[in-house]
């Protein structure tokens, strides 16, 4: 019979926290979902865990994957879902059993093309608080279904672009044709945010359900992938600008889109080191402002301030040049003590003291997809 939903799952080098994750998902109150791993060649246990987890539960579907990093894997396992539904999650967190439940039966009574639930950040094995930025409850409309218009400033900033938070209407995702990178940085992020700038009808959960668990061989904790794969930055946010262009809501989004765009460079930057801080600092400025088309000035007026004060930084200190540590932790600093008096302005002191550092140790480790 066809599932509900499909929950789909990219999983390389998970055997750490694998066992938990799927544990948490098929003790899930509802109970009509597949669950599409789709695996690539590991170097741990995570063949023998899935192979176990099949064995026990017949909803436990196996797929090899294709090598393409975590957003190819989704993409394979979107071909293959049945669901009305389709989640995808990551294989290290841990699920509320009842997250399922809630959000089919939001979707299902509003009509939802994407709806979402509140989650937590998970660290050696204790939650440690709400993640603020995943969804900011601040800036949307208090009503029960709304769209990206409705979003104070825009879904940019209301918010994160990874998916497993998510459920998406499949008939709607396929009627756009939205498609995850075929990569390792931002690849979710060219699916989920096509997906919430075009949808009419975005539904919350407002409690924490899911723990996503920071340790430091995640890929988003781990310096080595991204002085690797940092190029996926600009090609994932490209394709980002290309949908939004394609299914004309650009111009609506535009300065949302520069603000995060900029933003989330100086994040990935940040996780850089040496030859390839240098290289994608360079190319930072040659995309941002010639590529993606937005002018100095333009930057001043849409970024945060803190994050133009820096892109500003590099741009003038360190082009053609090889910036020393000292002279990198200058700016971050600055860029962090600006931002914490953003936030002290805003109102939002108490996220400062609540929010837990990922840790950027772990160089050389085989790292499993986030």
């Amino acid at each position: 019979m066809t599932p509900q939903i499909s929950i789909i799952i990219a999983v390389k080098n998970a055997g750490g926290h694998l066992r938990s994750c799927l544990e948490s998902i098929l003790s899930q109150t509802f109970r009509d979902f597949e669950l599409l791993c789709v695996y690539d060649l590991s170097t741990d246990d995570t063949w023998e865990i899935l192979y176990f987890y099949q064995k026990k539960d017949s909803r436990v579907v196996l797929i090899q994957g294709n090598g393409q990093g975590p957003g190819g894997a989704r993409n394979l396992g979107m071909s293959l879902a049945k669901g009305k539904y389709w989640a995808f999650w990551g294989s290290d967190d841990i699920f509320n059993c009842s997250v399922l439940e809630k959000m089919f039966l939001l979707a299902e009574n509003t009509g939802a093309e994407v709806a979402l639930c509140c989650s937590s950040r998970l660290s050696q094995g204790k939650n440690v608080g709400r993640i603020f930025d995943a969804v900011r409850l601040d800036l949307l409309p208090e009503r029960k279904v709304f769209s990206a218009s409705d979003c104070q400033g825009t879904p940019f900033s209301a918010f994160v672009g990874w998916a497993w938070d998510k459920l998406f209407r499949a008939s709607f995702c396929r009627s756009h044709n939205f498609q995850f990178g075929n990569n390792y940085i931002l690849e979710d992020g060219a699916f989920v945010f096509p997906a919430l700038v075009n949808s009419k009808r975005i539904a919350l959960v407002a409690e924490q359900l899911i723990s996503h668990r920071i340790h430091e061989d995640s890929l988003e904790a781990n310096g080595a992938q991204f002085d690797q794969h940092w190029r996926d930055v600009f090609i994932n946010a490209a394709s980002i600008q290309e949908s939004m262009k394609k299914f004309g809501c650009y111009w609506e989004f535009r300065k949302g889109f520069c603000r995060w765009l900029v933003n989330f460079c100086l994040w990935a930057l940040r996780k850089t080191s040496g030859g390839a801080f240098d290289a994608m600092c360079a190319t930072m400025f040659q995309e941002i402002q010639g590529t993606f088309g937005f002018s100095v000035s333009e930057l001043r007026k849409f970024c945060y301030w803190e994050d133009y004060c820096a892109y500003r930084c590099f741009l003038s200190s360190c082009a053609g040049t090889h910036y020393t540590d000292l002279r990198k932790n200058i700016v971050w600093k600055t860029r962090t003590l600006q931002k914490g008096i953003r936030y002290l302005a805003a109102g939002r002191g108490s996220e400062i003291i609540k929010r837990a550092p990922c840790t950027n140790s772990g160089k050389g480790v085989v790292k499993p997809y986030e």
